[in-house]
């Protein structure tokens, strides 16, 4: 198979790599970083104590010859990036072709109506297959945390047995479909995940202020961190079940990390090996620190992510006072105004992946794409 990788990010790296080591894949990975990447790429497995080097990959930064023939393209885009690039990818595409997103958030379902038009599939994973981490830019890559089981959803449903044998195969991970492609959407993971912990971190935080110390994003997870979250996926919880009338493949979060309560799933998180390390995004000033407004944690899920979920519960007539209030206190840092002080539509909900910057703005328009 040909199968091309957009990305050479932490995720984007692996992949390409890893696909790379079944030598009948011819792998491609689309770069505008081309001289800085190598064809060889070394892979540490930590958490199973090997290590691999990939088979050669085609690195390019030729947006059609890397789409030419493809029968896997895997976006790895940040998902404010997806739009725009789709965009530019559109002309390349051939009947057939699948697109997976990896993952699948970040409501690119709702403005990829044309990859239907082309004949071509789209696919979201729910969740990356591991977490992973670069050691040296385009060169060499960690990875640890490997699901045992992957989920997706395609656009259209039709063939989706063929794709699940393929990632299956490809990643050496048993694939299942969660059905309805909101069952990607509204998973309870970065979107929820990364607020809440950041909205705990520095909801005090204003312009000029700094901090001491740069905390363990998940390491140093606290009980606050665990009850905003808590009160995030309740309300997730309510938009899903609304929206797949009562479905339940989406199972709440204390469920998923085996916990009952604020205090069990700090301790929860804490405990995760494949969190170690991982420090909250912040810019060092020298002495102090203070928060990187730049980083996907902020630019993605809250834009990307919570506002996504915001723009369905709105369709739906649902309250979300959690969901809220950390979308207005991530907007006033960046002097945005994507939902106003009564939590309806702002002036800027277009800079977000809310489906009503798209025009889908009824629940009629919802279960078109959904049901």
């Amino acid at each position: 198979m040909k199968l091309t990788v957009f990305g050479a990010g932490n995720i984007g790296t692996f992949i390409a790599a890893y696909l790379s080591l079944q030598k009948a894949n011819k792998v491609s990975l689309y770069t505008p970083n081309k001289n800085k990447i190598s064809n060889i790429i070394k892979i540490d497995d930590i958490e199973n104590r090997k290590t691999y080097y990939s088979n050669h990959i085609s690195v390019n930064d030729d947006l059609q010859e890397s789409l030419q023939g493809a029968d896997y393209v895997f976006l790895t885009y940040p998902s404010d990036l997806l739009f725009d690039k789709l965009q530019q990818m559109k002309d390349y595409l051939t009947a057939g072709t699948k697109i997976v997103v990896v993952p699948g958030t970040g409501g690119v379902e709702f403005h990829t109506h044309f990859l239907l038009q082309k004949e071509c599939m789209l696919v979201g994973l729910q969740r990356v297959p591991a977490i992973c981490r670069l050691k040296e830019y385009g060169r060499s890559v960690c990875v640890t945390g490997w699901k045992k089981q992957l989920y997706i959803s395609s656009l259209p449903a039709k063939g989706q047995q063929c794709v699940i044998d393929d990632l299956s195969k490809l990643f050496n991970i048993p694939v299942q479909s969660v059905g309805a492609y909101y069952n990607i959407t509204l998973t309870p993971s970065n979107p929820i995940l990364h607020t809440s912990r950041l909205y705990a971190l520095f909801r005090d935080y204003f312009e000029g202020k700094t901090y001491s110390t740069n905390p363990g994003f998940y390491e140093d997870w606290d009980n606050y961190s665990s009850e905003i979250l808590i009160q995030c996926d309740e309300e997730l919880q309510k938009v899903y079940k609304t929206l797949s009338h009562n479905d339940n493949k989406v199972i709440p979060l204390l469920t998923h990390y085996e916990s009952v309560d604020a205090e069990s799933l700090t301790k929860k998180i804490r405990s995760i090996k494949a969190f170690e390390g991982i420090k909250s995004p912040m810019i060092n000033k020298g002495s102090a620190y203070i928060p990187d407004l730049s980083s996907r944690y902020f630019l993605e899920d809250f834009s990307y992510g919570l506002c996504i979920i915001k723009g369905l519960a709105l369709i739906y007539g649902l309250k979300t006072p959690t969901i809220d209030s950390s979308i207005q206190w991530m907007q006033r840092l960046y002097k945005k105004e994507y939902i106003d002080l009564s939590a309806n539509l702002g002036k800027d909900y277009v800079e977000t992946g809310m489906p009503q910057r798209f025009g889908i703005n009824s629940i009629d328009k919802i279960e078109q794409i959904y049901i």
